[in-house]
């Protein structure tokens, strides 16, 4: 395969670009996990989410977990079995999954992932989708009790532990209703990838055999994303070392054969890295401009999991915007709930944007100030926010942080010792329920939360108890 990523194309072109890779000898057999909607109605069960991961070797015996709202099912079937179950989608729209027929769309995408990713682990990997005619509203229900089965806090924890995607976003996920097929590549691949005197890069390339022939490709870019300087290497069992020009701030490197076939491949920048270990920017244990005990690498591994119950990701939000809200909000549910963290410059897709171009504007504008002191008065406006709106104090502690080389606002609110916490603007408890800042349920949350404090509005009629916001 040359191609990284093909987006929009039918099922045909799916097979057609991968047909050598599904049936080259690598897999035996697709293990699928999958989880079901049961709606209310008595109908057929809607897919929720399911992952397929082709393998060789023993798969997975047939397994249900059937909750009332919830079936968790997972199934081993052969590798010509699922092709031909793809050839069947092409014609008549419907696919079988783990022994459930799911109404499919004929489009579909891939792409190609390299090594240490979060689907295939030290694998190389390509991840196919396949869209369902189902919606994609992840339920808010929980927990997920039944005799003889495993407990769940909540649909969308069952969802995350069964199925397995990381990080996974809640009802924020764009894979909901989706089928996510990782195809692992078993060949030659990055090994260990290390500066060497901040002066040269080592490349190690692992499963490579000696008489093939393999080419390692790459560019160096500055901090603007402009080309520095391309190389390329014959691939040798000793490795390679490439020397780093001075001005370069980001990376790509592929493997290719003389197929030109990508083997692997690897990308990192000052904001984003495609593995979990960085190469160039390597995270320094330090305090940095702004002070603090955590190490980089710590903050970058809370953002690298993703949103759940105690993490929530937001970008720049002005002082007087009414998405100010948002933060008042979810600072609320977590103090109502376990407490929790709020990351303020972090976009949907974990990578670090940082607050510093909007904070330097806002200096320009009202007279010289530092970034640091800049960030420092941010952090002001966002705690006199939490201070005029709950009812009760929060005992946030809301500070910059360098990461990645951006300035990013971490707010933590511990859980409340005086439950329950609301806005005295709207009168409202809000509480967190996976990744979600939601109202809470009348009978099964707030009764909890409520003790003898009789002065907040109760009656779901005004509309407190309504669905989740964020």
């Amino acid at each position: 395969m040359t191609k990284l990523r093909r987006y929009n194309i039918q099922i045909p072109d799916l097979l057609q670009d991968l047909g050598s890779v599904f049936s080259g000898g690598a897999f035996d057999h697709a293990d699928g996990r999958a989880a079901f909607v049961v709606p209310r109605s008595g109908s057929q069960p809607q897919l929720l989410l399911a992952k397929i991961t082709l393998g060789r070797g023993v798969g997975s015996p047939r397994r249900e977990d059937a909750y009332p709202e919830l079936i968790l099912a997972a199934e081993s079937v052969g590798i010509g079995d699922f092709l031909a179950d793809l050839r069947v989608c092409i014609q008549e729209r419907r696919l079988t999954i783990v022994g459930y027929e799911v109404e499919m769309k004929t489009t579909t995408s891939y792409e190609f992932y390299g090594s240490g990713n979060a689907y295939s682990g030290s694998l190389p990997c390509y991840v196919c989708e396949l869209e369902s005619t189902t919606g994609r509203i992840l339920p808010s229900g929980g927990p997920l009790l039944q005799f003889g089965l495993p407990a769940y806090d909540s649909v969308e924890e069952a969802l995350r532990t069964w199925v397995g995607l990381r990080p996974f976003h809640g009802s924020s996920d764009a894979r909901l209703g989706k089928v996510i097929v990782v195809v692992p590549l078993q060949g030659p691949r990055f090994g260990k990838l290390e500066f060497v005197r901040d002066k040269s890069l080592k490349v190690q390339v692992d499963h490579a055999s000696g008489d093939a022939k393999i080419e390692l490709k790459g560019v160096w870019q500055s901090g603007a994303g402009a080309s520095v300087t391309d190389f390329s290497e014959q691939v040798t069992s000793e490795g390679l070392e490439v020397p780093c020009p001075k001005q370069a701030e980001g990376l790509s490197l592929w493997l290719i054969n003389s197929k030109s076939e990508i083997l692997d491949s690897f990308q990192e920048s000052p904001q984003r890295c495609s593995r979990v270990e960085r190469v160039l920017h390597l995270p320094e244990p330090r305090s940095g401009i702004y002070g603090g005990g955590e190490s980089e690498p710590d903050l970058l591994a809370e953002i690298r999991a993703g949103e759940c119950e105690t993490v929530e990701f937001k970008p720049f939000i002005r002082g007087g915007d009414p998405k100010m809200d948002e933060i008042v909000r979810t600072s609320i549910a977590c103090a109502n709930t376990r407490g929790g963290r709020i990351y303020i410059g972090i976009n949907d897709l974990q990578e670090v944007d940082g607050i510093d171009r909007e904070v330097i504007k806002a200096c320009a504008r009202t007279g010289g100030h530092s970034l640091k002191e800049g960030a420092e008065r941010y952090c002001k406006i966002i705690a006199k926010a939490l201070t005029d709106r709950s009812n009760k104090a929060l005992e946030a502690v809301i500070e910059p942080k360098e990461i990645a080389g951006k300035t990013v606002i971490r707010v933590s609110v511990p859980e409340g010792r005086n439950k329950p916490y609301s806005d005295v603007k709207t009168h409202e408890i809000w509480i967190r329920r996976g990744s979600n800042t939601v109202r809470p349920d009348p009978e099964r949350d707030l009764r909890g939360l409520l003790q003898d404090d009789t002065r907040l509005r109760l009656s779901s009629d005004e509309g407190i108890f309504d669905g989740p916001t964020s």
